[in-house]
This record gives C-alpha cells, structure tokens and sequence, in this order.
C-alpha cells in the first residue's frame, strides 16, 4: 500500500502517519489545549476523534462533591477511587466480581468499563438532559445575575506554564501556553447570544481574580480579550518579590496600559494603550517586570464600577 500524506483538514499541515496527525488534533480539545486560533474547529475535531463518544453526565452522590462527570466510564473511576458512595451503601460491583466475592477492586481495570457496574440505579445520578428551549432571557435580570455568578465565578483563574506536548524542532522542550478546560466549560455560555455575552463577560472579569506566574503573559492576556473586557478587571495578581505576600494585586499597574494614560505625562492628551500602539505590549511586559515596584502608589484612576442589568 502506498504511503499517503496525512494532511489536517483545517490549516493543511502535513503529517507522516495517522498517529502525528490525531496528535496535532488533541491538541486542541484535550484538558489542557492550544487556545482557540479560529482555524480548527474543536467540535468537529471531537466528532473526528471520538465517533462514538458517550455525552451522558452523572453528579456524584457524595455530599461534599457534587460534581457533575461526563461519560459513564469516568463517573464509574471516580466514585469508586475516591470511595464517593454518598447514600448509596458501598457494595461488590455489578457483574464484575461474579461468584467470587473476595476480588480484590483494586485489581480492576476501571479504564476498560464501559457498562453499568455500581451498585445503585443509573437514573439516580444521571443528569437531566430538558428537552426543547429554556426562556432564560425571561427569567429577572437579578436571577440571572445570581446564575451567572454561580456558573463563572471562582476562587482564581491561574495561568501556569506548560511543557509543549508534540517534539519540537528546537532544541529540548519548546514552551507554549495551553488553557485549561474542563469536561464542563463554563465560559460557553457567553458564547449563547449577544444579550448573554453582555451580561455575563461583566460578571466574569469583575468579580474573578486572575493569578499569573509569569509577568509576560499578562500582556498576551489583554489583548486577547481586547479593552472593552479589561475595563472590568478588578483583581490581576502576580509574584511581588517586595512584598510578604505569594501573589499581590497589581491592577492599578497596568490601568494605565488599559485607560490609554501616559504613565510619564498623566495630564497628556495622547492615548495610547496596548491595542491601538504597537510598541505599548512590549512596554508593558518590559515595565511589568523591571519597574512595577517603583510606581506603587501611583495616582491613576480606580476602576469603573460593574454596569447593573436592567
């Protein structure tokens, strides 16, 4: 049989076998992925590696848990791990025991479960799947505002640097940035409607804190989710060597960068930022690094409170 090119039908890119070209579409839609380019569609990519996957979610019984798990097979890996049998009395195993009762469950192979084994009703912790539309622009602007902090509001958003999965052609390990997603993205829901964006990215960016270990991906950061969006940051933490504290809050820092001041002329007219002057990310990331200690203190503007939904 002669060798073919495998070529990804999305940016052209050409792989030698099947195995590098399923590998170069992991990348964006595994746990950890390459951020959306606009180039690779991710669902259609899922449907392309995953042909039969399985869409069913189950919350976990266990009281201090309650998180909900897509696909049988994980929910099965992690109640049974972490012993998270919540009311349900902790009993062998459905049909993988058999008549043997003192096998040890250690010594199952949870990844290979693809049947209903546990010892309770399905149905019990399936997630409900509604059908049809749910009218939740209906709902009052105060309800919304309480679903939307629910859904998007954490303890803090950090971003790591990670080891880039596929070889590279340099020399040792390349460095990328990857975003971490979860079986369950909360920020698709911004992505609903117009109305919904609206309300919920004002929520997202004001009322979560953003920790990063590396002061140059900040500036990456802005401009990926443009001005309008950076007006609402309240809380963009990183490393202080001056202070006692692992992370400190330094977004009167890079306000400045943000509003279009001139951190040297406050009273000058010119506004540049990071998105309307080319120079300024590279000021920023320089500045960030070197010179952050020094204008602590600073009089520059507070941020512009939350707009209300009306």
């Amino acid at each position: 049989m002669p060798w073919e090119l495998q070529v990804c039908r999305f940016c052209g890119k050409g792989y030698a076998h099947k195995t590098s070209l399923r590998n170069h579409l992991s990348q964006y839609v595994g746990k950890w992925r390459l951020p959306a380019d606009g180039i690779h569609d991710v669902l259609e990519i899922q449907e392309i590696l995953y042909p039969d996957a399985d869409h069913r979610e189950y919350r976990c019984p266990f009281r201090d848990c309650r998180k909900i798990i897509a696909t049988r097979q994980k929910f099965t890996e992690h109640v049974i791990t972490k012993a998270h049998w919540g009311a349900f009395p902790e009993r062998p195993l459905r049909g993988l025991l058999g008549s043997n009762q003192d096998t040890d469950e250690e010594s199952i192979d949870l990844s290979s479960i693809s049947e209903w084994v546990l010892p309770f009703d399905e149905e019990a912790v399936k997630v409900f799947e509604p059908e049809g539309t749910f009218p939740f622009l209906l709902l009052p602007p105060e309800l919304r505002l309480m679903i939307y902090e629910f859904t998007l509001c954490f303890s803090a958003i950090q971003f790591v640097l990670m080891d880039e999965m596929r070889p590279s052609t340099r020399k040792g390990k390349g460095k990328v940035y990857f975003q971490h997603n979860t079986d369950n993205n909360p920020l698709s829901l911004l992505i609903t409607s117009r109305v919904i964006y609206e309300e919920a990215r004002a929520v997202f960016y004001s009322k979560n804190e953003f920790l990063f270990a590396r002061t140059d991906a900040i500036p990456i950061f802005l401009i990926g989710i443009g001005q309008a969006n950076a007006m609402f940051l309240r809380s963009v933490r990183w490393w202080c060597a001056a202070s006692q504290q692992r992370y400190v809050n330094q977004i009167s820092i890079i306000r400045p960068y943000i509003l279009g001041i001139d951190v040297q002329n406050p009273t000058s007219n010119d506004k540049l930022n990071i998105w309307n002057d080319h120079p300024t990310p590279m000021d920023v990331g320089v500045y960030l690094i070197f010179g952050y200690e020094d204008v602590i203190g600073w009089g520059v503007p507070a941020p512009e409170p939350a707009p209300r939904m009306s």
